[in-house]
């Protein structure tokens, strides 16, 4: 048990306090706990807070969780010998069994700031689409927004974007079959014959040395329909964007004799961005070009 004194920044005692605490220090790593780091504010973000506060011209406000502990579930097995003055009569010698955290542990701050549950809202314009693991917090999120906003709630996602979804015990597949149905009929290739790659393997891109002329705008209309077209098509993707896990040919093409660099990057073990791309610049090593295409990834 610790007692201790709260105060107030003119150091006027505010209240006395008594804490139930457990002897963190007797804890053994891998045996008690697997893991105690906890993410918390950094000095700098805090100051941009405050500068934004500042910059927007609102008050801040300051609040405390009471027992945040407490409130904790723990994973691990933990148990306490029982307090003196609190010991069972009848099972003098028994332990007690934590199901919350208690001050002393040193996992109790990461068991208040890592909970289970969780909700994730994503805002496209007027367009919202949220889920969460528990379903009261998705109505939680909808009454709130219904009490701010007129809200039509449309039930679980099927279309989105020009992105047809289906959700099932198995995953959440993504589609785009009506969207390119529609693009062919745009631009007069709905008997066209299907291929198995986009483009011809190891070809080497030419300039067009006749100049033949093009209608530009059609052709970016149609580059801009593929662009889009690569959400849920990455085989397609062959010049739109750079970043995460890469590699770089070097001087392959030979009316430039720029490299190209091409990547992907992965959310846990799912794909989400992916790209083949020649690079602006000209690299003078194999090396050189790697690290290009490094740069462009990191920026």
């Amino acid at each position: 048990m610790v007692i201790q004194e709260k105060h107030v920044e003119e150091k006027t005692v505010i209240q006395n306090k008594s804490h139930l605490v457990v002897r963190g220090y007797r804890q053994e790593e891998g045996i008690d706990f697997e893991e105690s780091f906890t993410l918390v504010s950094r000095m700098e973000a805090i100051m941009i807070f405050f500068t934004y506060a500042a910059h927007k011209s609102f008050t801040v406000f300051q609040m405390d969780v009471k027992t945040a502990f407490l409130q904790s579930t723990l994973k691990e097995d933990v148990y306490v010998c029982q307090p003196e003055g609190f010991i069972d009569a009848d099972h003098p010698s028994h332990v007690f069994k934590l199901k919350k955290a208690l001050n002393g542990l040193k996992q109790a701050p990461r068991a208040w700031r890592f909970v289970d549950d969780i909700l994730v809202v994503q805002v496209y314009v007027d367009d919202i689409i949220f889920g969460s693991t528990h379903p009261r917090y998705t109505q939680l999120f909808f009454d709130l927004m219904k009490s701010c906003f007129e809200i039509s709630m449309t039930g679980e996602i099927t279309f989105f974007l020009g992105l047809q979804v289906n959700q099932s015990s198995r995953g959440i597949f993504l589609n785009q079959s009506s969207y390119v149905l529609e693009i062919l009929k745009k631009y007069g290739m709905e008997s066209c014959d299907p291929v198995g790659t986009p483009m011809e393997i190891k070809d080497k891109l030419d300039l067009d040395q006749n100049g033949t002329l093009v209608d530009a705008i059609k052709y970016r209309s149609m580059i801009g329909a593929l662009i889009y077209l690569t959400s849920s098509r990455p085989d397609i993707d062959s010049g739109f964007e750079l970043t995460g896990y890469l590699d770089a040919d070097y001087a392959r093409c030979k009316d430039t004799v720029k490299s190209t660099s091409g990547g992907a990057q992965f959310l846990g073990e799912k794909l989400v961005r992916w790209s083949s791309k020649k690079q602006d610049c000209m690299a003078l090593s194999t090396a050189e070009a790697k690290y290009v295409s490094l740069s462009a990834c990191c920026a």
